[in-house]
Parts: structure tokens; C-alpha cells; sequence
């Protein structure tokens, strides 16, 4: 069992360090190559609000991913289990309100 656990937390480790690393290399990559994205980083009011330098999509996944993420890391895989029909039900509205949100609201 102990093999097992270190094997997994090995393996963890790994993959955290080569999406740090790829997400590094790649932001400095594309800073090099757009113009837009310079200006975004070279001032704190560009870097906060990012205006029009993100699609509609990409915004829209982000809200998914960001609910989504946050949900399943505060909460334990058998949620389900023992909070039943109410506890499947708000997972899907937690889950599904970002993309509701970016539909009516999108290009504001």
C-alpha cells in the first residue's frame, strides 16, 4: 500500500511541475509574439481587466472551469452519496450557472 501512495504522490508531483512549466514557457512565448498582450502586462488597470483580449468562449469555459474546479476541491467524490437528489441538483446548477450567466449576459 505504501508503494502505491508514493507512486501516486510521485506522479502528482511530476505532472504539477510540467503544467507550472509548460504554462510558464507559453505565456512567455506568446508575450514575445502579440503586442495586445504586452500592453495588457505592462499596466496594472490592463492586467486586471484584460479588455478585449479575450474571446467569448474562452471567458465562458473559464467560468465553467473555475466552478467546477472549486466545487469538486471543497467537496468529497461521494457528495452524492449522502446528500442525495438536493446535493446532485445543486452540483448542476453550481455547475451550469456560469454558462447561463455568459448567455445572457456575454458581450457586455
Amino acid at each position: 500500500m505504501t508503494d502505491w501512495l508514493a507512486l501516486s504522490y510521485s506522479l502528482t508531483v511530476i505532472c504539477l511541475v510540467a503544467i507550472a512549466a509548460y504554462a510558464i514557457i507559453y505565456t512567455k512565448l506568446m508575450t514575445k509574439k502579440s503586442e495586445v498582450v504586452k500592453h495588457v502586462l505592462e499596466t496594472s488597470e490592463g492586467f486586471i481587466t484584460a479588455r478585449k483580449t479575450q474571446g467569448m468562449w474562452r471567458i465562458a469555459w473559464s467560468f465553467y472551469a473555475g466552478s467546477v474546479g472549486s466545487w469538486v476541491i471543497t467537496t468529497t467524490a461521494s457528495y452524492a452519496s449522502y446528500a442525495g437528489y438536493l446535493g446532485v441538483v445543486f452540483y448542476a446548477f453550481a455547475t451550469g450557472l456560469p454558462i447561463i450567466m455568459q448567455a445572457y449576459f456575454g458581450d457586455v
